[in-house]
């Protein structure tokens, strides 16, 4: 296989999935995997078990590395970020309908917009969400860290407006917990002035960063 372009610079080959297949084929190859949460959060353990329980040392990886992507709100209040979550859970609900995927205003009650049914679905494929105040979200990301024993992060968000996303980075980059989560987000700064200020990387400080662009290898949007 020959990438063009990209050619000889040694781009690192990850397996993104959603499920234990990609986490049995990560596994077998030594290769490291990004799993897919913020669509399919009720195989996110399961496939975090099998990736680190079948992984096979390879010439790249000696050890197995998992990425989770969760979506995140976050804001000053659990009551705002509920209300900012909204404009989320309207996309979801669109795309479970097959309508267009446009960003719509937050709104304060959701129960004229979808049926009982229609809730159920949208609240539990995004049942992996991170959404609430500052408290709030470093206890769930202690609580996904501890289940998945993640090495990274990364972030899907959906805002209707921009400043209400970066302030969301921003809070997450500002979270003291554990050693685990006392780098987070080192790189906010360059996010803030990335083209695609909506998702964020979290690395763990014990690891490196790779060379590149900031976000490069975790930022992207992935719904």
């Amino acid at each position: 296989m020959r990438a063009v372009p990209g050619a000889g610079t040694n781009v690192p080959i990850w397996i993104l999935g959603s499920g234990t297949f990609g986490a049995s084929l990560a596994a077998e190859r030594g290769l490291p995997f990004a799993f897919a949460a913020h669509i399919a959060p009720r195989a996110l353990r399961e496939a975090a078990q099998v990736y680190r329980a079948r992984f096979k040392p390879s010439a790249a990886h000696a050890r197995p590395y998992l990425m989770v992507c969760l979506p995140l709100v976050a804001a000053a209040s659990d009551a705002e970020a509920q209300f900012l979550a909204t404009t989320m859970f309207q996309r979801s609900l669109a795309l479970f309908r097959g309508e267009g995927l446009t960003m719509l205003p937050p709104v304060a009650d959701m129960s004229a917009i979808w049926s009982e049914a229609e809730e159920v679905a949208v609240r539990g494929m995004l049942s992996a969400a991170i959404i609430g105040g500052p408290a709030t979200v470093l206890k769930r990301l202690e609580q996904v860290l501890a289940s998945t024993q993640a090495d990274e992060l990364m972030f899907s968000s959906n805002f209707y407006h921009a400043e209400h996303r970066l302030r969301s980075i921003e809070i997450v980059a500002g979270l003291h917990g554990p050693q685990r989560l006392a780098g987070a987000l080192e790189r906010v700064d360059q996010a803030r002035r990335s083209a695609r200020p909506d998702c964020a990387p979290w690395r763990r400080p014990s690891h490196r960063h790779r060379r590149g662009r900031p976000g490069d290898l975790v930022c992207q949007r992935l719904l």
